[in-house]
């Protein structure tokens, strides 16, 4: 047996000496002499100063060189004021529904905004007073302030289809107690003429405001005047469309007939004529003798006309008169227009020294009926309040007046005819009656 053990790199060989026993004993047990590894020393160097850095966060809350952080912790930062590009020739087309009736209509699909048109007056429903109101995102209206939360409102400055006035208050998200009041902007917008006044964009905050340039505020002043006319129509009435679409300002660009039974008063009728989302036009007729109109429209060798007919009758007499306009250059032009008076109370005869020609003229009224009725002839009916002329309509199965609340029409024999028949008859009463004169 071979008593010797081989040697490797991990034995050391013994001495076997009892000085160097002991010396080796007395290394094992005092440890290393060496200083650490530098990089060692650099690494726990480093983890202390990042536990004093834990510590000290939670001494002191807010860092003195942040100046985007105050002292108590309120954001700071410099506001967002850009503002959202926008493409003027391809922005989304509103789809709007209306839901509600009477004093209060709730608008949806406005695209991330809700909003509600509220009535002012139960006497006076197209008063200045109606109010749109809108909360949420504002691009439906101003497409550059879009993902903003903003609410805001709008109201006639001055009549329905004219200036509208708006108001409008953009969030900041800096404000602390998440108020919407960080931006205020006003301004009155005409677009039909075009025209913005008033304008005024103001911030809470100091540092900066949220501007739309003119064409976004006419174009706002179009969406919402359009929306708060639709909800006044969605809470008034049933509202009829004619199929016609005539060119009564002789622009070139047709226009669309609304009447609106019951007007938005609550009764009688109501006619508006709109072009390119604004009113051009607009006539009344109520159902009480007083408020009692008729219109029509006229159609003559292709040129469309408005045709008002007013066959007034009151107590011992009548005065019948009608009036053919366009709406050239935004205003009522007249282009024909004719008015007869005449008396059919038999009393009126008796006087000796009146003239019965003066009185009852069957060729000067027979001028007029046969020339209104020519009219009629070429007209569609648009409004009409007027009780007699609609039961002389319904009665004749078309557009003539006959005069039939007046007499008997013998179809047999012409207008003229008629009325003449119509005053011997009323001079026959007159001579059973004793003479009558001034007092």
């Amino acid at each position: 047996m071979n008593e010797k053990m081989p040697r490797t790199p991990f034995s050391t060989q013994l001495s076997g000496s009892a000085r160097e026993t002991e010396i080796r004993l007395r290394n094992i047990f005092s440890g290393p002499k060496k200083r650490p590894p530098v990089l060692f020393l650099v690494l726990m160097f480093s983890v202390c100063i990042f536990c004093g850095n834990l510590v000290s966060c939670q001494v002191k809350e807010v860092e003195p060189d942040r100046p985007d952080i105050s002292a108590d912790g309120e954001n700071l930062a410099p506001p967002d004021l850009s503002m959202a590009q926008v493409d003027w020739d391809d922005l989304p087309e509103l789809e709007p529904t209306y839901t509600g009736k009477g004093p209060s209509i709730d608008i949806e699909g406005l695209e991330g905004a809700h909003a509600t048109w509220n009535r002012s007056s139960v006497y006076d429903p197209r008063s200045s007073g109606n109010t749109l109101y809108f909360v949420g995102d504002p691009a439906f209206c101003c497409p550059s302030l879009a993902g903003r939360a903003a609410d805001g409102s709008a109201q006639w400055q001055d009549e329905p289809g004219g200036a509208v006035s708006v108001s409008i208050s953009v969030g900041d998200d800096r404000l602390e107690s998440g108020s919407i009041d960080g931006y205020h902007l006003q301004f009155t917008a005409d677009w039909g003429e075009q025209t913005v006044s008033e304008t005024s964009f103001t911030s809470e905050v100091g540092d900066g405001v949220l501007e739309l340039s003119e064409k976004e505020m006419l174009h706002a002043g179009q969406v919402l005047s359009r929306l708060m006319i639709e909800a006044e129509w969605a809470a008034t009435a049933d509202l009829s469309i004619f199929p016609q679409h005539p060119d009564l300002n002789r622009n070139g660009v047709p226009e669309d007939l609304w009447l609106s039974v019951p007007a938005p008063w609550g009764t009688g009728q109501w006619l508006e004529i709109w072009e390119d989302g604004q009113c051009i036009y607009q006539a009344d007729g109520d159902w009480p003798h007083a408020g009692w109109n008729a219109v029509f429209l006229c159609t003559l060798e292709g040129e469309d006309y408005l045709l008002q007919y007013n066959p007034t009758m009151y107590t011992g007499g009548a005065t019948y008169s009608y009036e053919l306009f366009t709406l050239e250059g935004g205003e009522k032009q007249t282009v024909q227009e004719k008015h007869v008076a005449f008396e059919t109370s038999p009393g009126w005869f008796t006087y000796e020294a009146v003239d019965p020609d003066d009185l009852f003229d069957p060729d000067a009224v027979a001028d007029f009926m046969n020339e209104v009725n020519e009219l009629l002839s070429h007209s569609v009916q648009l409004l009409n309040t007027d009780q007699e002329l609609l039961e002389t309509f319904q009665q004749e199965g078309r557009l003539v007046d006959t005069l039939s609340t007046l007499f008997d029409y013998d179809h047999g024999k012409s207008m003229l005819e008629n009325l003449r028949d119509y005053r011997s008859s009323i001079l026959q009463q007159a001579s059973q009656l004793p003479p009558a004169g001034p007092g």
